[in-house]
């Protein structure tokens, strides 16, 4: 799950017709007033002051495991990593835990990191580059997460490497190679040009990212 930097939009990964993490809730969350707003309209109506339920304002469908997800500091964009299946079509029961005989979908070596609009929750561009190799019962988290200024977006690999790229281009710009196994994790220091990324090795890297006037902090 993430939450824009001005706690105005919440987003989440679900399975609305399986146990399967393979949709992505974009929620808007509800100003102080407007919360006593729908509150008083619903004790309005009779209805029991009990939690309000609020609905989505778009759902996002991936043919895939969701690994992780991040929103740009700048509150314009959306970034999952994605595991897709093989096949477009498979089918995922809405219970397959309850079915011992069910395998989950095959799914494919890489990691698809897919950018989106905020806003509108249209789909922008596929970010190539990541690897994923693990079994489909045994799928790493990778999280993607955007730099301060929301221009450029990093992820980890099952390779080892962190990958980054454009959001104006929709392009590769840099690969970090120094991990020997899964990179879950990478932060961009919020004021230095330097990012940390966490891994499977047992190991943190710290990354200089060029110097302070490195495009990956341009305003």
């Amino acid at each position: 799950s993430a939450i824009s930097s001005d706690g105005k939009v919440f987003v989440t990964t679900t399975g609305i017709t399986s146990s399967v993490a393979d949709k992505i809730w974009i929620v808007d969350i509800p100003s102080e007033q407007k919360y006593h707003e729908m509150l008083a309209e619903k004790l309005s109506e009779g209805q029991k002051e009990d939690p309000l339920v609020i609905q989505p304002r778009k759902i996002i469908s991936e043919r895939g495991f969701i690994l992780g997800l991040h929103v740009s500091p700048n509150g314009k964009f959306l970034s999952c990593c994605v595991r897709n299946y093989t096949a477009p079509d498979a089918i995922v029961p809405i219970s397959p835990e309850l079915d011992e005989s069910f395998h989950h979908p095959p799914v494919v070596n890489d990691v698809s990191t897919q950018l989106y609009d905020l806003e509108s929750g249209e789909f922008i561009a596929t970010l190539d580059g990541c690897v994923g190799m693990s079994e489909v019962d045994r799928i790493f988290l990778i999280l993607p997460q955007f730099s301060p200024c929301s221009n450029f977006v990093c992820a980890g690999s099952e390779d080892g490497s962190v990958r980054i790229w454009s959001t104006k281009f929709g392009i590769p710009v840099a690969t970090l190679e120094a991990h020997t196994d899964v990179v879950n994790f990478c932060a961009w220091h919020p004021k230095l040009p330097i990012i940390v990324s966490g891994s499977d090795d047992f190991t943190i890297k710290v990354w200089k990212v060029q110097d302070e006037t490195s495009p990956f902090y341009a305003n």
